[in-house]
């Protein structure tokens, strides 16, 4: 673990383009490898400066750890490369991280790069991609801690990657955007849209809402600190207020309303029952309080409750009573 520590100071302190990703990277695995996640998130929600941070545990290098850092630099070019000529430059951040703490010393073999980008083109989802990389590289690391790690290194910026037009609103990327929601493993927390719950931010939830997360504390700090979080109409809320150009979620971003599932039903200006429903993904279902995302194959996905998070269900199964095209999205 020293050796991963000292590599990924290096990089953040040597160069300002890659210590954002270093950062999660290192948040990433200090996540799963040392300590608690509530003491990491207060640490980095609280405003320390990470470049203090990192300085401080770089200062007690030896000068020959930059032969090192140059190595991992020319992955990271090779690595960038590779995703490029795929169209998968959003998932960079996740490839670098695999490399830094899984695969470093096979950086340096022949087309090691075009392999490892082709388990991001091949694997789905994130088990896929678990597998897709256990199979390529022969590495036996547990899920939980490359979930771990993937989460850490995309938590920052929202993948874009895939969608048919980041620039607009439109039925395809929402259906995209509640996949990558659920294979993510998102959580739960009432009153949230998709961004990083920090120990500040929880607090401020619990704060604006007692009654529905009061009951919940214990479970939400143990499961979901540092993780983003939605509930289910923060789970669009999060989609709509999505900037294409930060790949951040901005509160009420595009004059997108703040309403809860109910007010999103009743802004609808297409909607009927869910007897009459077009089997268009992206078209939302909803029932009185709650409300779920419709994304083909008879499925839906939903953001359920706390226990729970986000689940994929069968329509059929489900007690939705009406569809409705969200208000702001496109269904052209």
């Amino acid at each position: 673990m020293q050796m991963v520590l000292k590599r990924l100071a290096l990089a953040a302190v040597s160069d300002k383009r890659v210590r954002e990703t270093v950062l999660a990277i290192l948040l990433g695995f200090l996540l799963f490898a040392v300590m608690p996640v509530s003491a990491l998130c207060e640490f980095f929600s609280e405003g320390e400066d990470a470049g203090n941070f990192f300085e401080t545990i770089a200062s007690r290098m030896p000068e020959s750890q930059q032969r090192e850092y140059e190595r991992m630099e020319s992955v990271f070019s090779e690595i960038e490369k590779a995703l490029s000529e795929r169209d998968l430059s959003g998932r960079a951040e996740e490839a670098k991280a695999i490399y830094l703490v899984f695969l470093y010393e096979k950086g340096e073999q022949p087309g090691f790069a075009e392999k490892l980008a082709d388990c991001f083109e091949k694997g789905e989802d994130m088990d896929a991609l678990i597998e897709e990389i256990r199979k390529a590289f022969g590495i036996s690391v547990s899920d939980d801690d490359l979930k771990a790690l993937l989460n850490a290194a995309s938590a920052d910026v929202i993948n874009l990657s895939g969608y048919e037009n980041p620039k607009t609103k439109n039925a395809h990327d929402l259906a995209l955007f509640a996949k990558r929601a659920k294979t993510g493993g998102w959580g739960y927390v009432w009153g949230t849209y998709g961004e990083v719950l920090t120990g500040r931010a929880f607090q401020q939830k619990l704060k604006q809402y007692p009654a529905e997360i009061g009951a919940e504390k214990k479970f939400i700090s143990e499961n979901y600190l540092g993780k983003r979080t939605v509930d289910c109409v923060g789970l669009i809320k999060g989609y709509l207020w999505l900037d294409p150009e930060t790949k951040r979620i901005e509160y009420g971003r595009g004059g997108h309303a703040d309403v809860g599932a109910d007010g999103m039903f009743e802004k609808a200006k297409e909607k009927g029952r869910i007897s009459s429903m077009p089997k268009i993904p992206g078209i939302a279902v909803w029932q009185k309080g709650h409300i779920g995302i419709y994304v083909g194959g008879g499925k839906v996905i939903e953001a359920a409750n706390t226990r729970t998070g986000i689940l994929e269900t069968r329509l059929s199964a489900g007690t939705w009573t009406h569809w409705l095209k969200v208000p702001g999205v496109s269904y052209e």
